[in-house]
């Protein structure tokens, strides 16, 4: 496990709401971070499907961790904007959201984010989610 790796993972740790929905890291690499939701009866909306709520929960995760990556230990990324569109209800087994820098300047990044819903039993997936981040590089005060 990369330095970065791991702390992004106990970045996550402390975060009770993501934790509560059940949120984690999978994949980090250099300006991408995909996070992972296993579905829950609890994160359902009315029609049976993820709610909107936290499939912005994990993008915007994705996309500050994505930010997060191409900073140093003394740095963090905030979101400032944040804008999501669906494309479909986010129904499935699992949900993956990654988040990838698209621009990174000097006090800000900006980042895009699919969320995919993934089938029981299958490695194929439907991009249920599109969005685009905006993050402010601030100092990092954990470090």
């Amino acid at each position: 496990m990369t330095d970065i790796q791991q702390r992004l993972e106990e970045n996550l740790s402390q975060q009770a709401f993501m934790t509560s929905l059940g949120a984690r890291v999978g994949m980090v690499m250099d300006g991408e971070v995909h996070i992972e939701l296993p579905f829950s009866a609890h994160l359902a909306q009315r029609n049976g499907g993820l709610h909107a709520g936290a499939a912005i929960s994990i993008a915007h995760i994705a996309s500050a961790y994505a930010a997060v990556t191409q900073l140093g230990a003394e740095k963090t990324a905030v979101v400032a904007e944040i804008k999501i569109n669906f494309l479909r209800p986010i129904m499935g087994e699992h949900f993956v959201a990654i988040g990838r820098v698209a621009h990174k300047g000097k006090t800000m990044s900006v980042c895009t984010c699919e969320v995919q819903a993934f089938q029981a039993g299958t490695v194929r997936h439907k991009v249920a989610a599109l969005v685009q981040a905006t993050l402010v590089h601030v100092p990092n005060h954990k470090s």
